[in-house]
């Protein structure tokens, strides 16, 4: 599973979204329970996994930025798993990590019941 750009819009001011897998077995899996069964400490395990796939690539980095959940969804998540990843990618790879940079300024519907464009749309402005 190489390292690749993800082939969807890139809004301004960003260059490029990258992705390390793409999201079908095991990885989808791994994330689901990370997410909703509360098993944070996955998040290393796809570090791990992610850091092996694209480690030169990941020291052209100057910072990692977690996507940060609204402070509702934080509240009854307990945890932000965009965060316990970034964190987790953090100390495998060295790139310094900024989880407080962004702020979600709206809540979202969850995006599992959605299709592409009702994803995009979901958290346009969010």
């Amino acid at each position: 599973m190489p390292w690749r750009v993800a082939p969807v819009p890139v809004p301004a001011p960003l260059r490029s979204i990258e992705v390390a897998f793409d999201y079908r077995f095991p990885i989808d899996a791994l994330v689901r329970q990370m997410k909703f069964r509360r098993r944070w400490p996955l998040a290393r395990t796809l570090a791990v996994a992610a850091s092996g796939e694209v480690h030169e690539y990941l020291l052209s980095f100057d910072v990692m930025l977690a996507v940060p959940l609204h402070w509702q969804r934080g509240i009854a998540r307990g945890f932000n798993p965009a965060s316990e990843l970034a964190f987790a990618l953090s100390r495998v790879s060295g790139v310094a990590c900024e989880v407080d940079a962004l702020r979600r300024t709206r809540a979202t519907r969850a995006q599992t019941t959605l299709g592409g464009s009702e994803r995009r749309s979901n958290v346009a402005g969010a």
